[in-house]
């Protein structure tokens, strides 16, 4: 629901990932509150946790989402319902800091990490320590991680490392060529049924980017007639740049299940070959037989072992030996 609305309002899958992943601003905003506690915003009164939250809640919704002032008056009477009765002064002391702030957001002097962050770089006064924590709170990643960041890739390609992890992930689909299915055909079909897709940055033969109507896709049976399986390109990277299965090759995944890279594997080798496929849980590669019948993977291209690899690679062993000695036996 959002505020003012007559009705639920219905959000699109591309809107509901950028609210999870609105967690850094909304970390943002703490700490915009903490620096506004440092320069005297709150005068030295005392706040207890239900008045940090209203305070919190209200300083997101202004920065981030351009709250309109007079719709503070909402956060002042919800600190009158989630303050102890015995602090009297809450609401008038919520109510100043909070009319305080929305000055400041229009006039664009509302204080930030980042004022303070260019500000001792201009000083020069940025040490490594410093600068990791003011890395830190910009961009809402453990002081510890922009330390180390810093240390191994400078200031500049760790910064841009820590606005990439920030932003909202994209949902991936990989298309099944086994099933006939091209990316120009998918995208085609996707956009008769309204889905805002297109082809992937990273792997645009193999993989098309979904920004909304990702449940379409699922509802309107694309993945169960294995025409595409939902699947991150990171893990399409993995067999498409590292492993690059050929036709007619022979492949082990010794940690097959649930089967998405192994499901790549075949289509990549386009039917042909063999793809022994290896995982502990025996119910895991049921479902993944179950995936390679919708992909439409020849039953003989694939075998299907609940072993652990451990075990796997000792009966390999054996077997070897055994033909060794058989071998050197019909020598004799």
């Amino acid at each position: 629901m959002q505020r003012g609305s007559s009705g639920p309002v219905k959000r699109s899958q591309g809107q509901d990932a950028q609210g999870r992943w609105e967690i850094t601003a909304r970390e943002a905003a703490v700490r915009q509150l903490i620096k506004i506690e440092e320069e005297g915003l709150f005068a030295g009164h005392p706040t207890d946790s239900s008045n940090l939250m209203v305070l919190r809640l209200a300083l997101y919704e202004l920065e981030y989402e351009s709250l309109a002032l007079h719709a503070l008056d909402e956060h002042v009477g919800l600190a009158r319902k989630v303050t102890p009765a015995s602090a009297k002064y809450a609401p008038g002391f919520v109510n100043a800091v909070l009319r305080e702030a929305g000055r400041r957001v229009q006039a664009g002097t509302l204080p930030s990490p980042k004022d303070e962050l260019d500000s001792m770089i201009a000083s020069a006064k940025a040490s490594e320590r410093n600068l990791a924590r003011g890395l830190s709170l910009i961009h809402s990643h453990p002081t510890w991680l922009a330390s180390r960041w810093l240390k191994r890739f400078g200031r500049e390609e760790a910064e841009a490392l820590m606005e990439q992890n920030n932003k909202p992930p994209v949902y991936t689909v990989r298309v099944n060529p086994l099933r006939g299915i091209t990316v120009e055909g998918l995208l085609a079909r996707f956009a008769e049924e309204g889905v805002d897709a297109r082809a992937s940055s990273t792997l645009p033969h193999d993989f098309v980017e979904v920004y909304s109507g990702l449940q379409t896709v699922l509802a309107k049976g694309f993945v169960a007639r294995g025409e595409c399986l939902v699947q991150d390109v990171s893990a399409g990277l993995v067999v498409a740049a590292a492993l690059d299965p050929q036709p007619g090759e022979r492949v082990l995944d010794a940690c097959a299940a649930p089967g998405g890279k192994t499901m790549f594997c075949a289509s990549k080798m386009q039917g042909k070959g063999h793809l022994t496929a290896l995982d502990t849980s025996a119910s895991r590669l049921q479902a993944l037989g179950r995936q390679a019948e919708a992909a439409g993977v020849p039953k003989s291209m694939i075998s299907m072992r609940a072993v652990d690899l451990r075990v796997f690679a000792k009966e390999v062993a054996g077997t070897l030996n055994e033909q060794q000695v058989g071998m050197r036996h019909r020598k004799i």
